[in-house]
């Protein structure tokens, strides 16, 4: 089942999305899915990066979505800098790495979805996350 974009108010009332991944066209990729979905974005290429960005826009910032391997810190890291910084917020985390990766993230009850995903899927879980009082 394809769900049509958000429009109007409510594309203006989107919960934002923080989008953090280091591969540049990945990062792309998942900027194009989510604003075609409605959601505005913000995205960045290392935690600080994010950091930064989650500082300026954190009203409006309602879910993160982090690489688990990141050039300056691993992805579980900066969720926990953003949580002590700004609050906690949902958490999906994504990445290709192997098994032993994806133990780790779902040891800590993490949402995961690993690398390659379909638009759907993404998208299934991405309003799965958001808060229910929220319009997507």
């Amino acid at each position: 089942m394809r769900e049509e974009p958000l429009s109007g108010s409510d594309a203006k009332q989107a919960p934002m999305i923080l989008v953090l991944d280091d591969d540049a066209a990945m990062r792309m990729a998942l900027t194009r899915i989510l604003e075609r979905a409605g959601f505005p974005v913000v995205s960045a290429g290392t935690g600080a990066e994010a950091l930064a960005a989650l500082e300026a826009q954190q009203s409006r910032v309602a879910l993160l979505l982090v690489d688990l391997k990141l050039p300056d810190m691993f992805g579980r890291e900066f969720v926990h800098h953003a949580v002590q910084r700004f609050g906690e917020r949902p958490v999906l985390y994504l990445s290709g790495v192997d098994q032993e990766g994806r133990s780790d993230a779902l040891q800590h009850r993490a949402n995961f979805l690993g690398k390659p995903f379909n638009n759907e899927e993404l998208l299934r879980r991405v309003r799965s996350l958001l808060p229910r009082t929220l319009p997507h």
